[in-house]
């Protein structure tokens, strides 16, 4: 299952998107990266989680690619060109404001809108995860062992796993 019950992603997710991007090419850093575990749940187990992290910014970059044929093509693929030459192409931001023709400001508010964009594509694609049960208040624990009940930690996975 894909999807997640939040539509937007956080400010901390598009943080370490942006983080993942600017090491791209790291697979020291990627190998620890928090996104293995949000986006590839299971990827440390088996082969190689920073190329498969890579792999999957990658993809999604490419995603984020507009259809050609629309009427805004040009202005559409924007972001997605300046996602694409800064972080998969390393190009230094002066060439990329040369080559797309955009002002340094420009660039500012297409990369936002690139990052965010991605962000919210990877977001909307993180594996479900089991929701988590809220804790009892310490208080309702202790009100509980004073009626002679005794409150397990058994997460909801394993009893799903049993039943």
């Amino acid at each position: 299952m894909e999807g997640s019950p939040t539509s937007q992603p956080t400010a901390e997710f598009v943080r370490q998107v942006r983080d993942a991007l600017a090491h791209l090419y790291d697979p020291a850093h990627l190998v620890r990266h928090d996104l293995i575990a949000q986006l590839l749940p299971g990827a440390d187990h088996f082969g190689d989680p920073a190329r498969a992290l890579r792999d999957l910014l990658m993809d999604a970059v490419e995603a984020l690619e507009p259809p050609r044929g629309s009427p805004t093509f040009e202005r559409d693929r924007r972001p997605y060109l300046v996602i694409l030459h800064r972080y998969v192409d390393g190009f230094p931001t002066e060439d990329i404001v040369d080559r797309l023709h955009i002002s340094p400001r420009q660039f500012q508010r297409e990369h936002r809108k690139g990052l965010e964009a991605l962000a919210a594509y990877l977001w909307s694609r993180r594996p479900h995860s089991l929701p988590e049960v809220p804790q009892p208040e310490p208080s309702l624990q202790a009100e509980m062992r004073t009626l002679g009940v005794e409150l397990d930690d058994t997460p909801l996975s394993q009893l799903l796993t049993e039943v």
